[in-house]
């Protein structure tokens, strides 16, 4: 298959390029049609590009994009009418609050990362039997090398670790909340990230409070192996895998969401009672990483589903 990536300069990432070289390497062929122009230039662009390329397939990710593909199909019309529409949300976008008609119609397959995502697009019109689910991977998780995760006995201190930009202030503070309704356990959480100062600082007050438990700041001045290689849990910093979250689980590091403080609570104190309820974690996370997540289950399923999106 000879398929187009259209992308945003902020899409086109290191996991994406990595998708595109995992893709070439199959031996079909992906290519990016990097772009920031308005969607009727961005036709413009895809029409000439259709005149030298027969694609299969074109790959959007916004409503912009989505539209100037339609545009292109009936620009280039003579020259290649037939691939199909692939529209595929990348998570540095925000959910638009409505879908054109005309997307809804001409877009052939729907891929959403998880259930969640899908769920917020099928409010907005997309169908069901056109919308298939591809949990994301990371194409960098060899980068990072093997980790050994930290051994945890129950005697000492369970240590948590949070890794990523502080944007979403109610997870880092159900966390927190979750440690301290754990007073008789000893916890410590190390927090690597900024976040903006006004939104941050209630939160750091709060763990000043907390005499009983550890809890480290580390801004942005950290090493990301050392932290990793200490740590017995990542608190998940989105309510979605990010790439270090993935290549946590690869190494067998359990990602626990701060989604309800109870949970959260229920889990830590469920492993301080017993250090094998950590060991099965991470027995599960490494079979999850392999079942779901690794870069060769995803990029099979990738080129599968926009084969059947073709016929």
């Amino acid at each position: 298959m000879l398929i187009a990536d259209i992308l945003a300069p902020r899409h086109n990432n290191s996991d994406r390029k990595g998708l595109h070289a995992a893709v070439n390497a199959t031996g079909n062929t992906i290519t990016a049609i990097e772009t920031v122009a308005p969607s009727f230039a961005i036709s413009m662009q895809l029409a000439g590009a259709l005149k030298k390329s027969r694609f299969d397939a074109v790959i959007v990710h916004t409503n912009r994009q989505a539209i100037a593909a339609i545009s292109a199909k009936i620009i280039a019309e003579k020259n290649n009418a037939g691939y199909a529409i692939v529209y595929q949300p990348v998570r540095c976008e925000d959910t638009p609050h409505n879908i054109p008609p005309e997307v809804i119609e001409k877009v052939s397959l729907w891929i959403f990362e998880d259930e969640i995502q899908k769920k917020q697009y099928a409010h907005l019109g997309v169908p069901e039997e056109r919308s298939k689910i591809l949990p994301p991977t990371s194409f960098d998780a060899e980068n990072i090398g093997p980790i050994t995760p930290a051994k945890y006995a129950g005697h000492t201190a369970l240590n948590l670790l949070w890794i990523g930009e502080i944007t979403d202030y109610q997870l880092l503070r159900n966390a927190v909340d979750a440690i301290r309704q754990l007073p008789e356990t000893a916890i410590s959480f190390t927090i690597c990230g900024t976040g903006k100062a006004r939104c941050i600082m209630p939160i750091v007050r709060d763990t000043r409070a907390d005499k009983g438990h550890t809890y480290i700041w580390r801004g942005n001045e950290y090493e990301i192996r050392q932290e990793l290689g200490k740590a017995h849990i990542l608190i998940a910093e989105k309510t979605y895998f990010t790439a270090t979250q993935i290549e946590c689980m690869r190494c067998g590091l359990p990602v626990y969401q701060a989604i309800g403080t109870s949970t959260l609570r229920d889990n830590l104190a469920a492993i301080a009672a017993d250090p094998e309820v950590l060991r099965a974690a991470r027995q599960g996370t490494r079979q999850a990483y392999q079942d779901t997540y690794n870069p060769l289950f995803h990029v099979k399923q990738f080129i599968e589903f926009i084969a059947e999106a073709t016929k």
